[in-house]
This record gives structure tokens, sequence and C-alpha cells, in this order.
């Protein structure tokens, strides 16, 4: 039990969670290409990225969940004996922050970008989240104050002193839902690559401190 007392009052930390089962999940998708000159190189990437966006926005996704993360242009070299280097080719990317947030239609939107970019595709991580974070985070903070509120209201009555007001509350930074073990099952077409979030929770963590109230009154 985290907890400790001074002479005015007593500090506890309270730990908490709600759980639930994403609805958004966000990827990073990305088109690359390499050519003998940059113009070039650039020029193909350009194009597989515009067929990748057309791809995407014919999927139902909006503009503003196709974000543009990054753009790299980079020689390709080889060394060779003697510590020489030699320009290859230049190879041209483009990044893009994708979010689904209907996740029935998450694996027609990978299949749509396979078909439309091709061999430059590049499929980076994925993550899941919530559209409405703000409640899960609010059910979690309330379990984390009765976690706090029941080891303070134990250790006064152990210490046989009464809790006064609430004099300080810290709520450490929240972090990113954690994922539980359970995988929500889907109903995929043939050859469809799955995609299926599990529930996951959301943490709270809660710093109180009590000063002490009245002292008890003694008994009969």
């Amino acid at each position: 039990m985290n907890g400790s007392s001074t002479a005015s009052g007593i500090t506890v930390t309270g730990t908490g969670s709600a759980s639930g089962t994403p609805d958004l999940l966000t990827f990073s998708l990305a088109v690359e290409t390499t050519a003998a000159d940059l113009a070039e190189a650039y020029r193909r990437t350009a194009d597989a990225a515009g067929w990748l966006l057309a791809a995407l926005h014919r999927e139902g996704l909006a503009g503003g969940d196709t974000a543009t993360s990054g753009i790299r242009l980079r020689p390709e070299t080889v060394w060779h004996e003697g510590g020489r280097q030699e320009t290859t080719g230049y190879t041209a990317s483009a990044d893009f922050a994708v979010t689904v947030r209907v996740l029935e239609q998450a694996s027609g939107v990978l299949e749509a970008a396979v078909a439309a970019a091709g061999d430059a595709l590049r499929v980076g991580g994925i993550s899941y989240g919530f559209s409405d974070p703000a409640s899960l985070a609010a059910a979690a903070r309330e379990a984390a104050w009765r976690d706090a509120r029941g080891k303070a209201g134990q250790l006064a009555g152990l210490a046989g002193r009464a809790l006064g007001a609430v004099v300080r509350i810290e709520e450490a930074a929240g972090g990113a839902p954690v994922p539980l073990h359970a995988v929500r099952e889907a109903a995929l077409p043939a050859g469809a690559m799955p995609v299926a979030p599990g529930p996951a929770e959301v943490p709270a963590r809660l710093t109180v401190t009590w000063a002490w109230g009245p002292d008890r009154a003694d008994g009969p």
C-alpha cells in the first residue's frame, strides 16, 4: 500500500483503469522508389503517392485521415576499397499517417493501398485508440480516486485518526491504452489481411493528500 503520514496529514497514491474496445486504427504507409537520378526518383514517388491517396479516398477516408508526415530524398552509395564512395542512384519516399475510423474497413484499406502503390508501398506500425478517450479516462480516474480514498481511510483507521479535507491532488500523466489479451473476431473475405483489435485499458494514477480531521472522541 503506497502511503505516507506527517503530523499534518496523510498522502496516498491510488491507481485505477477503465477498459474498452478501441474504435480507431492508425498506421503509417509510405511509398518509396529508387532511380538513377534524383528527379526521376522524385517523380516516381510522387506518382505512387498520388495513386495511394486516391485509392484511400475511394475507400472513404477523409483528407484529414491521410496526412503527409514526411518526405525524404537520399543518395544511394557504395564504398570501394581505398575509401572511394560511389553514388549509384537516388531514393525518394513519402510517408503518410492513416487513420481508419471504421475498423471493419481496415483490411479493405490495406488491400486498396497494396493495389494502388504496388512494390513501392511500405507499411509501418499499427496502433489503436479511442474516438472518445475522455470518457474512459474519467472512469479510470474515478477508479483511482476510490482506490486512494480506500487506502487513506484504512490507514487513518489503523492510526486512530480521522480524515479531514483534501489539500492536494496530483495526477500522473496518462499513458497510452494498454492492450489486453482477448482479440475480437471478425469475418473476413478470403485473402484479406486480418486486423483485429482486442480490448484495451486506460490507466490512471492519483496522489492525494488529506489533512487530519478532528481527533476522535474517546469511547465510553
